[in-house]
């Protein structure tokens, strides 16, 4: 009985072994080979390294799962010669299914990189069976990579401005800007020939200024401050232009690629009297008269005086000194006369003067309904300046006198 039972279980394990062995046998040989697609993208491009991101595809066509393992990435010229290689671990692929893997990798760069990377990536795919027997199939996937291309196509940095006169002085108008290069490639640049040209609303040259660059890091920025002098003549027109123009340059292991960057923002002009910034200070305007009765007329010298705050120097310009009769809500110009115009320098005080004559005739008529006028008005009215500029002060002081005092 004993022998019989040992003979049905060696005739059991025979049969099992012949279906295992004739499993193994299909399996050997009617294994499907499976679908590789393969994809490496340049993830970051500077002077010292380029950094590259692998993708490897595996499609199991097959009723069992696939091993993949011994990944290997050869770049080379077009030459054949080796630019450099790396591996990385592969992983199961399920039965029917579709898996990817995933390299991430960086290489220093010290000499030139070749235009084309002819990339050879080389993985061995296996099947085991009863844990410990093993199929292998090598694959072999070839991929062009352009660098050159890359660079060709990279997306152009983007440029941001901003600017406006802050001060005066007396050698010009104080011009403070700033300008932020963004970067939205993967691609180190240098940044440099940064020209920041004003003009007026004419295309009137106000000044310009030569900035140093830098390197702008892939997906960074650079950010630039200038300030400086330029002419008074901004002043003439409501707003002026600003220009930048600048060349962003790749130089990456022997490749060069150059880039010319521009853009331009309009920037309004404050008017003369904020410029100033007088803070508790104030302009002081006094008006003084002096009448002298003789045979001609009435022979009148206007004094006036002005005192400068400001930091700079600054120009009466149009003063013109008018004398009205005045009755009521009325008024009638008896004489006027323009003053010579004057540079009031910084922190100081200066007095123009006049002399104005007033016939007999046009004051005993210049009142209203009356022979006499109620009151004599003494009206000074003109502009202060910077000396070459439209922008102005207005200037406006009145004084009265008593007519009954020539009488």
């Amino acid at each position: 009985m004993k022998k019989k039972t040992k003979v049905i279980l060696v005739f059991i394990l025979i049969i099992l072994n012949i279906i295992a062995g004739g499993f193994f046998i299909y399996i050997f040989f009617t294994i499907d080979v499976p679908s590789i697609y393969a994809e490496i993208e340049i993830t970051e491009l500077t002077s010292k390294e380029i950094k590259l991101e692998t993708l490897v595809h595996v499609s199991n066509p097959n009723t069992f799962d696939l091993i993949l393992k011994n990944v290997k990435i050869v770049s080379e010229t077009k030459d054949g010669d080796e630019f450099t290689s790396y591996s990385f671990k592969g992983g199961h692929i399920p039965s029917n299914g579709k898996k990817s893997f995933m390299s991430k990798d960086s290489i220093g760069l010290q000499g030139d990189i070749p235009k084309v990377l002819v990339n050879t990536i080389t993985a061995d795919v296996g099947v085991k069976f009863l844990g410990f027997i093993e199929k292998i199939m090598p694959v072999k996937v070839v991929m062009v990579l352009s660098v050159e291309d890359f660079i060709n196509n990279i997306s152009i940095p983007k440029i941001k401005i901003h600017g406006g006169i802050e001060e005066i002085t007396e050698d010009g108008l104080i011009f403070s800007g700033d300008i932020e290069f963004s970067n939205p490639s993967n691609v180190e640049l240098n940044v440099d020939d940064i020209i920041v040209e004003l003009k007026t609303e004419d295309d009137n040259s106000v000044g310009s200024f030569h900035l140093n660059g830098g390197t702008l890091e892939p997906k960074g920025t650079l950010n630039l401050d200038f300030s400086g002098i330029i002419n008074y003549e901004a002043l003439n027109s409501k707003s002026i232009i600003m220009d930048v123009n600048s060349q962003a340059t790749i130089y990456v292991a022997g490749l060069t690629q150059s880039l010319t960057l521009s853009a331009s923002a309009e920037i309004d002009i404050p008017i003369l009297s904020d410029l100033l910034k007088l803070n508790d200070d104030s302009f002081d305007f006094s008006l003084f008269g002096e009448f002298k009765i003789r045979l001609i007329g009435i022979v009148t010298t206007i004094d006036f005086k002005v005192f400068n705050p400001s930091n700079i120097p600054l120009e009466t310009q149009d003063i013109k000194c008018i004398i009205y009769g005045v009755t009521g809500e009325n008024k009638k110009v008896i004489v006027e006369k323009p003053m010579d115009s004057c540079i009031v320098p910084s922190k100081n005080e200066v007095c123009i003067s006049t002399q104005i004559r007033i016939p007999y005739l046009k004051l005993i008529f210049s009142g209203t309904g009356r022979i006499f006028p109620e009151w004599i008005s003494i009206r000074l009215e003109g502009k202060l300046a910077i000396n070459g500029t439209i922008q102005t002060i207005p200037i406006s002081i009145n004084g009265y006198v008593d007519p009954y005092i020539f009488r």
